[in-house]
């Protein structure tokens, strides 16, 4: 593996996890929302125990999906502190990533020509 690609995976993960944070941030609380929505449907609506079974049983599922997502942002929180607290030296990075891509290209086009030699006594 060149050193760009390693460079170029340590950059996509940074963008990956950003991505990820938000995600699990937006589940988290669409999930505190159904689970509110669901306390009101207990109190106001549910009149049999098979509606009341229906409803925590929603209940349960939402609250487990809410707590994955909570770890979720809790795991990823301090590097998302990282990232947005180190922007100037992350774009640095990618402009680094852009050098080491330009430098490994022309690397693999190295030609080279013999300076004393002729066509004949180098074999070309």
């Amino acid at each position: 593996m060149k050193e760009s690609e390693m460079l170029s995976d340590i950059l996509k993960y940074f963008r990956d996890t950003q991505s990820m944070y938000n995600i699990a941030l937006k589940g988290s609380d669409d999930k505190q929302l159904l689970q509110e929505d669901l306390l009101h449907k207990l109190e106001f609506k549910d009149k049999t125990a098979a509606e009341r079974n229906k409803t925590t049983t929603a209940m349960k599922r939402c609250r487990d999906e809410r707590r994955k997502h909570k770890d979720k942002v809790e795991v990823l929180r301090e590097l998302i502190e990282f990232i947005n607290g180190n922007q100037p030296a992350i774009k640095k990075l990618e402009k680094i990533l852009g050098d080491m891509r330009r430098i490994e290209e022309n690397q693999g086009k190295r030609v080279y020509r013999p300076r004393i030699m002729t066509e004949k006594e180098w074999g070309a």
